[in-house]
This record gives structure tokens, sequence and C-alpha cells, in this order.
């Protein structure tokens, strides 16, 4: 049967007609991940951060994670995709 219902939260490294890059912080090869899995977990660690105690939510992490990447000079957009009402609930990992 198909899916139906509220099944989750997916944030993908950029849309349909982009390509995600690679990025190797420092230069180190050994450390080379995805670019939108790197701005990830800065905006979750600039976050907790500059406001101890509150959580990032989804919306606010991608919409930070689009503007490191822009910053950076990444041609490619993550999207958030779920009900609305998860959209300002909290990203499911918060720095400590």
């Amino acid at each position: 049967a198909p899916a139906t219902g509220d099944l989750g939260i997916l944030i993908t490294g950029c849309q349909a007609h982009e390509t995600s890059a690679d990025v190797i912080p420092g230069g180190d090869k050994s450390r080379a991940c995805g670019a939108m899995s790197n701005a990830l977990q800065a905006a979750v660690e600039e976050h907790a951060k500059a406001h101890p105690g509150v959580p990032i939510t989804n919306r606010q992490l991608v919409a930070a994670i689009r503007s490191k990447l822009g910053a950076s000079g990444y041609a490619q957009n993550p999207c958030l995709e779920c009900a609305a009402a998860k959209a300002d609930t909290p990203f499911l990992v918060q720095a400590a």
C-alpha cells in the first residue's frame, strides 16, 4: 500500500536539478565530506554557542546551511521536506 500521512523530516543536500558538492576542510583529504554536511555541523554548533539552551529548528537550520553554502561559493540549495507543522520543531541533534 502507498505510504500516507506525516512520515518524517528530510533535509536534502540540494535540489533535484543541482549537484551536491564535497568539501575538504583545511585541505586534509582524510576529513573530506559533503559541503552540506559540513555546513550543517557548523550551523548547529554556532547556534548552540549563540543561543545556549535554545534548540535550532529545522527551518532555521536549513536557512543557515543555505547561507553558509552561498557565502562559500557553493551553488546548491538544500531543501527541507516535511509537514509544515514539523518545520519549526527542533532539529534532531543539538550540540552540547
